[in-house]
């Protein structure tokens, strides 16, 4: 292993996952103090003096006038589920970097990395015995594509490692495939399976209630095939690059325009948001020990 993949794997224990955890913690500070956010918010875009007391209190007024505190709240559960997103995308490369790293090695893998072999990455474990052969650990999961990028077995670690590490790794091998299987299956979910249409003036039951992200704009007379696509990640685009995020979702049908809008809804229920954030919590930890784990290895000198 070279200098720079240990030194990406530091990273990986640490960085990388602060990263999602931090952001998780700013965002669920964002939602604790919506009406103070807002108001900054409104302050800012409108240029402002929010030092002002009465810069301040116009904001409010304005704020109270259009209902920006819901508008916010939008904003920050369309970025919390970006977030989650990005924390599965990481992941992915992550894991398919493992997969592959026997000609280039854990970080240029990683760093070369498109997004297409996080698809991959998570399609090869959908398709492989996990939820059926206990037998599947994590070790023999890392050598489905590449037999040479297989890990060294808990039997091989015996006596290079002290008990307490064989005892993570214990956990981490057993563990770990079923833990990527919930994750692959949530990030590969089709959009046959969760995608919403509207036709000219029918916009989707109880949109309101949602944050609604416009997919797709298509016309109505557009043969629909069946799409095997990622749709959570064809939204996180289009949050990621676009923001796409509707305000007033029916505004946008026109009965005069032939045009079907595709969308995607996020709930927007505490218990549903505040598990978001928990899944994103989930996969830094998995991050963190995964690379913990190959550190581990490095270090009882067998090859990476």
């Amino acid at each position: 292993m070279q200098t720079y993949d240990r030194t990406f794997l530091k990273d990986m224990v640490q960085l990388n996952p602060m990263n999602h955890v931090s952001t998780v913690h700013a965002l669920r500070l964002g939602l604790s103090t919506l009406d103070d956010l807002a108001i900054q918010t409104v302050g800012e875009l409108a240029a402002y003096n929010m030092q002002d007391p009465a810069s301040w209190e116009a904001s409010r007024q304005q704020v109270t006038q259009y209902n920006d505190t819901y508008r916010v709240q939008r904003i920050l559960i369309a970025k919390i589920f970006a977030e989650m997103m990005s924390a599965y995308e990481d992941l992915g490369g992550f894991v398919w970097a493992i997969q592959h790293r026997d000609s280039e090695g854990i970080f240029k893998r990683y760093l070369k990395s498109e997004t297409s072999a996080v698809g991959s990455c998570y399609k090869s474990i959908l398709e492989s015995a996990i939820p059926t052969d206990p037998t599947l650990t994590l070790d023999i999961l890392m050598g489905i594509e590449v037999l040479a990028c297989s890990l060294p077995s808990l039997k091989d670690l015996a006596g290079h490692v002290e008990q307490p590490v064989l005892d993570s790794f214990n956990g981490l091998y057993q563990k770990g495939p079923q833990f990527l299987y919930k994750v692959a299956t949530e990030y590969r979910a089709t959009r046959d399976s969760l995608g919403r249409v509207f036709t000219k003036d029918t916009p989707p039951a109880d949109w309101e209630k949602y944050v609604n992200i416009i997919v797709d704009m298509l016309p109505s007379s557009t043969t629909r095939m069946p799409n095997t696509r990622s749709f959570p990640a064809d939204t996180f685009n289009k949050i990621k690059h676009r923001f796409v995020v509707a305000d007033d979702l029916s505004a946008y049908a026109d009965p005069a325009e032939a045009v079907e809008f595709e969308t995607a809804r996020l709930s927007q229920e505490p218990e549903d948001v505040e598990g978001m954030m928990k899944r994103i919590v989930s996969v830094a930890r998995f991050t963190s020990q995964l690379a913990k784990g190959l550190y581990y290895i490095d270090k009882a000198g067998f090859s990476l």
